[in-house]
């Protein structure tokens, strides 16, 4: 009988990686290809200018407290350039940079590995396909942003810290710190799953005590006089700290080269509260993130919906508030109490703040996804079978259950294939959000093709006349060139071979143009329409080829 118990056992591990490998290797197929479809949005192309140009060519990156978010994203960057064998930015392209969160967004797959015991091994397997899958995750994992490392660093934090918890051993501890760390350099809105994980910390031990229950911290701070406590906790808190600390601090002071960096780490917080409760074109309802979760049809595009993700996770996250830690698994009740007091938390926060943008919730959109791995599976445990002698007709109920889910669960891989691949950049996907459109890229193709007839080539002048930063991702487009400036008022003298401005502003130019030119217009995004003046000797040069 033993060895019959271990054979099954052994069977039951097998298929649980067999099942972990396929998860992963979903995330990578709806990842990975196609990377540079999509046209790099203003703030990707930001975004790359800063690691590429500043960073990895020039060697002169510092931390901006005002914009851009921490340095993390940028240094992670530069093995993925060296790797690629670029030596120059301009030579570089979408998939250098996109390539950086998309490792992310499959390492927030493979980290569920340690965290089986706590979330359970089917929760664990079906917390992966959802996260393989998710539009919104799929969505930013492919996007050249901060988010992707933020939820990255963020469960890392909480794993570790599972895990310590468990093992109560110094690397753990230390591992758990140095994610914290990394949360810091990776975004500044990390204070919020900061808070999410600090009241997780006071409350699920609150929660053990109500249930009489022995909560897993009991085990690490031991109640009583000073000598109960474990020994060598000491140690593991230092290092806890210490690689936090140290880990925040090298990446924003560029490795100590700039020490200012880490003052402003700290100081950034007041442009960033401020702007979280400011009046703007990013402010939106309390009820944003859940609607974009829920519901979203524009126009005659398709449905998209990540209600079954919140519908399980309300199921998941209400069966560890309820259930005592003697019941019958998923997981580890505790654990998930405490992933869901921190997503109810983050969630509370992000929607309270004024501020929003779409990738900003993927944190508690991410909490929602371990829950609702935990409550797929509640809900087919709860499902009753059939009254009457054992056969397989018992369960018929778990089976219509579960093909409701299966059918559920394809559904959602396809909104992200549509997501991804085909609705990529079109206003009727939620995800889009200020997105330029594909005339950005033709502009910066026509500049290509407009260059070889000029006798500067790629040094050529171009002037770019808009208000504001409305020109943005104008400069990756261009990057090619080395002589691009940008105006935000029309100047006495507008010649150059070729020169961009906004519809509004194009008969103010055109007005003061000295020479013949011929005139093209292009999108940037919706809403907002570009003037190309091109100089008639060279588009009369380059049309000739065409003939």
């Amino acid at each position: 009988m033993e060895r019959v118990a271990v054979n099954e056992q052994k069977k039951l591990a097998w298929w649980f990686v067999a099942g972990f490998v396929a998860a992963a290797a979903l995330a990578a197929a709806y990842r990975v290809p196609r990377l540079d479809e999509r046209v790099f949005h203003g703030d990707e192309a930001v975004q790359a200018f800063k690691a590429g140009q500043e960073l990895y060519e020039e060697g002169e990156y510092a931390y901006d407290p005002e914009e851009y978010h921490g340095p993390t994203l940028y240094y992670l960057t530069v093995p993925a350039l060296w790797l690629g064998g670029i030596e120059r930015f301009a030579d570089s392209t979408e998939v250098h940079y996109r390539v950086v969160p998309v490792i992310f967004g499959l390492g927030i797959v493979l980290c569920l590995w340690w965290a089986r015991d706590g979330l359970g091994r089917r929760a664990t397997l079906i917390a992966g396909l959802f996260t393989a899958i998710s539009p919104a995750m799929v969505f930013y994992s492919r996007y050249y942003i901060q988010e992707s490392l933020l939820v990255f660093f963020t469960f890392a934090t909480l794993v570790a810290g599972w895990r310590y918890t468990r093992r109560r051993n110094v690397a753990w501890a230390a591992l758990c710190g140095a994610s914290l760390g990394m949360m810091h350099s990776s975004k500044e809105t990390c204070v919020i799953s900061y808070f999410g994980v600090a009241v997780a910390f006071m409350l699920t031990p609150i929660w053990a005590r109500i249930h009489d229950e022995e909560h897993p911290l009991n085990r690490v701070f031991r109640r009583g006089e000073s000598e109960d406590l474990r020994p060598g906790l000491v140690r593991q808190v230092a290092a806890f700290v210490a690689a936090g600390a140290l880990v925040s601090m090298l990446m924003f002071s560029s490795f100590f080269t700039n020490p200012q960096g880490i003052i402003d780490s700290v100081m950034s917080y007041t442009v960033y509260l401020q702007r979280a409760v400011e009046s703007g074109i990013h402010h939106h309802p309390a009820t944003y993130y859940l609607r974009l979760l829920l519901y979203t049809h524009r126009s005659a595009g398709p449905v998209f919906s990540e209600a079954l993700l919140v519908g399980l996770a309300l199921v998941g996250g209400v069966s560890a508030l309820v259930r005592h830690d003697r019941d019958n698994k998923p997981g580890n009740v505790h654990f998930l109490r405490f992933v869901t007091v921190y997503t109810v938390a983050t969630t509370a926060v992000y929607s309270s703040i004024n501020y929003k943008t779409p990738w900003s919730i993927l944190c508690s959109l991410h909490g929602m996804i371990l829950l609702a791995g935990a409550g797929a599976v509640v809900l087919l445990r709860l499902t009753p079978c059939l009254p009457g002698p054992a056969g397989a007709l018992r369960y018929v109920p778990k089976a219509v259950v579960g093909l409701v889910l299966a059918a559920l669960t394809v559904q959602l891989g396809w909104q992200s294939y549509l997501v991804n691949f085909d609705y990529y950049d079109d206003p009727r996907n939620p995800y889009v959000y200020a997105h330029p459109v594909s005339g950005v890229r033709h502009l910066g193709e026509r500049a290509e093709a407009i260059a070889p007839y000029a006798p500067e080539k790629h040094d050529m002048l171009i002037r770019i006349i808009t208000p504001g930063l409305n020109y943005w991702p104008l400069p990756w487009y261009l990057r090619h060139f080395s002589n691009v400036g940008y105006w935000g008022d029309v100047p006495e003298d507008c010649d150059a071979p070729m020169v961009v401005t906004t519809a509004k502003l194009a008969p103010e130019v055109h007005a003061r143009l000295k020479s013949k030119y011929q005139s093209e217009n292009y999108g940037l995004r919706p809403g907002i329409r570009l003037v190309v003046f091109i100089r008639r000797d060279l588009w009369d040069a380059f049309m000739q080829t065409r003939q």
